[in-house]
């Protein structure tokens, strides 16, 4: 009877958890099981994003209800793209004072500051690696263009992924169920999104419209990119594969959209846009373009840079 109720209580505990296998093409079988703390959500359904609706540029976080929105930094250098760690305990975000830039993580309510890497070279796009474990970030500090970086999450061990040449490559990307990093490069002279293996290897172009092409933000499972493309003469959200197959329009709007972010289900899209507004507020929708949503309402400010917690 004893072993019985045990049974029963790991078993609701393995439930409460969700712990999951998600798809991963790095393994034989497909699947790949990632260390357990990611999968314990520590922020869950929440929206880290950046607003200047306090009078400088601060970061905030939103339930995607639209309820409980908090200010969690408040000094006055300029804080832009907040990302979340993993397990939803961590934001990292780009940082500028003066002639400095940098990047810096923080808790998830805004304590425990530490600035990574601060000098005068331009680093930017923080993401975290799917194991939590990386942040790769854009940064010119290599003397020759602007290339995709890493670094460990106490700023040590910098290193740099992409080659050293006067390529631009910016805005990465990744995700726990995703072997690649995106991100936006300029070879062809406009903006295409791009995917190498964090190793620096198969370095892959996947749109070639010849259109500027750019914000990448890849699903948890690595099924598909939603990105920013000017193709209809507005900048619009679409998406496509991991491999640049089935393009599709997910806005479809006559409004200016930036900075897309997946939900952590896959099922929902978050991004600014100045539809409603003269300045950028965040929207919510379903993949198919049902169920919109305005998350913000702020008319004298601008929201932008959203990340789903949990990603």
């Amino acid at each position: 009877m004893k072993v019985g109720l045990w049974v029963c209580a790991a078993f609701l505990f393995l439930q409460f958890c969700k712990i999951a296998v998600l798809p991963d093409e790095r393994t034989a079988t497909g699947l790949h099981l990632l260390g357990l703390a990611q999968f314990f959500c520590t922020s869950p359904d929440q929206i880290a994003y950046f607003s200047d609706i306090s009078g400088g540029s601060q970061i905030h976080s939103i339930h995607s209800d639209g309820s409980s929105m908090l200010q969690l930094t408040t000094d006055g250098s300029n804080k832009t793209e907040p990302v979340w760690s993993p397990n939803g305990s961590k934001i990292a975000f780009s940082l500028t004072s003066g002639p400095n830039f940098g990047i810096t993580v923080m808790n998830a309510d805004g304590s425990g500051r530490m600035d990574l890497v601060y000098d005068s070279f331009s680093d930017s796009s923080p993401t975290f690696s799917a194991d939590g474990q990386l942040i790769y970030f854009a940064s010119n500090r290599g003397g020759t263009g602007v290339q995709i970086w890493q670094m460990n999450t106490d700023g040590s061990g910098l290193q740099q992924i992409t080659p050293n040449d006067p390529v631009s490559r910016t805005q990465p990307t990744t995700a726990r169920g995703s072997s690649y990093i995106f991100y936006v490069d300029t070879t062809a002279g406009n903006q295409d999104i791009w995917r190498i293996s964090p190793d620096g290897t198969g370095a892959i172009q996947l749109t070639t419209d010849g259109f500027n092409d750019h914000s990448p933000n890849v699903s948890v499972d690595g099924s598909f990119l939603a990105f920013i493309s000017d193709r209809t003469g507005n900048q619009e959200v679409f998406r496509i594969g991991p491999d640049g197959a089935g393009e599709s329009n997910l806005t479809n709007a006559a409004s200016q959209e930036y900075e897309p972010a997946v939900s952590p289900d896959g099922l929902q899209i978050v991004y600014p846009s100045d539809r409603l507004s003269a300045n950028t507020e965040l929207y919510t929708q379903y993949l198919d373009g049902s169920n919109l949503f305005r998350l913000t309402n702020h008319p004298t400010a601008n929201s932008a840079y959203p990340d789903w917690s949990c990603n």
